[in-house]
């Protein structure tokens, strides 16, 4: 989950759970790109768990869930002001969407087509807007980076503004009460959060025709309660409403989360509060999940088929013989190899040897297609898988 630290940190893309499965392999076909922390924090440390728990849900209950899937993090810096602890990341949205880019690319060089699950809260929703749009632009010469893009299956956004917020002048109350202060702030993301912001709009259309264009499917998760821990008037509202967590696509499903926009993503341990919150959330994973699986195994016997089809061309090529060639091949020693008694052992290994053209693969397809399969020692014992893939002679 892509969201806002609260203390100054430096960007980074951390692992949080490398998944049980050998990297690489089949069953390991997703990978989640989730919530911050920072390199040596401790559980209590993470900003985004339960308070009543100590609970980090991308690490602590996700990866329960879906124990074959690796899960990331990705920190940045957007507080509207560091109260004694200098200047702000002046970085705008673009910068970080570029830093998330390289940096998940380079997690993913040797495992570039696995297919990938965002899940953003708040300002970390337009990060990974903005990152996929630069993804699906980058140059032939940059696959790493054009394959985050092709292989992002879905992203879940929790209180995603895609049109603003009417709470940005609260932030700026408080950007200028740090001015006062004598401590540097960046106005840059606010800015971009107020409502019918010129830039705002264009990231907004470039991510439907983005959606328009690919297969990645949209999960909105809406706030229902306001941010009451304010006296300022006004400021008991949603702090995003309905109209702008809404990215209004056909891939998007919308589901309500009842709790303000701060606790949206926080989910506690099995028997704490918002456990139907917390159900609505793992659905969807599943969700998502399963339709990355099935489109990689797809994917897998659409780049065999042309091998299957070579196989299968070698056997069609051997012509039918007599119903009484090589019968010999069945008759047990000294009359014949003693073939049936080899296989009715179920030990070693049969070779047969012989010049090119001196019947051996039509030896192998009279066993197979004749008297291997009907004889009585043999046909509790013996499956026939044959494969004729060496060229003729």
């Amino acid at each position: 989950m892509l969201q806002p630290q609260r203390r100054r940190r430096r960007e980074f893309v951390s692992r949080l759970f490398k998944g049980k499965a050998v990297e690489g392999s089949a069953a390991e076909q997703s990978t989640s790109v989730s919530g911050p922390t920072t390199p040596g924090d401790s559980t209590d440390s993470v900003v985004s768990g339960s308070q009543q728990s100590g609970c980090f849900w991308p690490r602590d209950l996700l990866a329960k869930d879906f124990p074959k899937t690796r899960i990331f993090t990705y920190g940045y810096d957007s507080s509207v002001s560091h109260f004694f602890e200098g200047a702000a990341n002046v970085s705008n949205i673009r910068d970080h969407a570029q830093d998330l880019l390289q940096r998940l690319s380079g997690e993913r060089t040797d495992c570039e087509h696995r297919r990938l699950i965002f899940v953003a809260h708040s300002l970390g929703g337009l990060v990974v807007k903005a990152t996929l749009r630069q993804s699906q632009l980058a140059s032939d010469t940059k696959k790493d980076l054009r394959g985050v893009h092709a292989s992002t299956n879905a992203i879940l956004f929790f209180g995603m503004p895609h049109r603003g917020s009417d709470w940005v002048n609260a932030g700026k109350m408080a950007q200028n009460f740090a001015k006062a202060l004598g401590f540097s702030t960046s106005s840059m993301n606010l800015d971009l959060l107020t409502k019918n912001n010129p830039m705002l709009e264009q990231l907004r259309d470039d991510f439907t025709d983005l959606l328009d264009s690919s297969k990645v499917q949209i999960t909105s998760y809406q706030e229902q309660k306001g941010y009451a821990r304010t006296s300022v008037k006004g400021l008991d509202n949603l702090i995003v409403d309905s109209h702008s967590s809404a990215i209004d696509h056909k891939s998007e499903r919308r589901y309500p989360i009842s709790a303000n926009h701060m606790d949206m993503c926080k989910f506690g341990r099995e028997g704490e509060t918002n456990q139907s919150d917390k159900q609505l959330v793992r659905n969807e994973f599943r969700r998502h999940v399963k339709r990355a699986i099935e489109e990689n195994e797809t994917k897998t016997r659409e780049q065999l088929r042309p091998f299957a089809d070579a196989m299968s061309a070698r056997e069609k090529q051997i012509e039918v013989a007599h119903s009484e060639t090589l019968s010999w091949l069945l008759k047990p020693a000294p009359s014949g190899p003693g073939l049936l008694s080899w296989l009715s052992s179920g030990e070693g290994i049969y070779w047969i040897q012989g010049l090119p053209g001196s019947g051996k693969s039509t030896a192998m397809q009279n066993a197979d297609l004749g008297s291997v399969k009907g004889s009585r020692e043999t046909a509790q014992k013996v499956e026939m898988d044959p494969s004729f893939n060496v060229p003729r002679g």
